[in-house]
């Protein structure tokens, strides 16, 4: 529906010495008006990130600062969102 969504990899975890499917990946989903920012999705990325894992949040639409660019905002409902960022984080 064209929304815009924000994926923020944690410290370099998709830099390309890692490669597809070499590690484990950890996607934190905020809570209500959060995002990457939140101590608690860093805290779950460094904790993922010294067990050896890849980590990254999914910012929803017009959270932490994204542009709204669909006619709908965030809505925990709305796992289409949740389906596009783990096809992109996979390919």
């Amino acid at each position: 529906d064209g929304a815009t969504l924000g994926l923020d990899w944690f410290n370099g975890c998709d830099a390309p010495s890692y490669g597809p499917y070499a590690t484990p990946i950890l996607l934190v989903c905020h809570g209500i008006n959060g995002g990457s920012h939140e101590g608690y999705c860093k805290w779950a990325c460094a904790t993922a990130v010294a067990r050896g894992w890849r980590a990254v949040v999914l910012n929803y639409r017009g959270c932490n600062g994204l542009p709204f660019t669909a006619a709908r905002g965030y809505a925990a409902t709305l796992t289409h969102d949740i389906f596009n960022a783990v096809y992109s984080i996979s390919a």
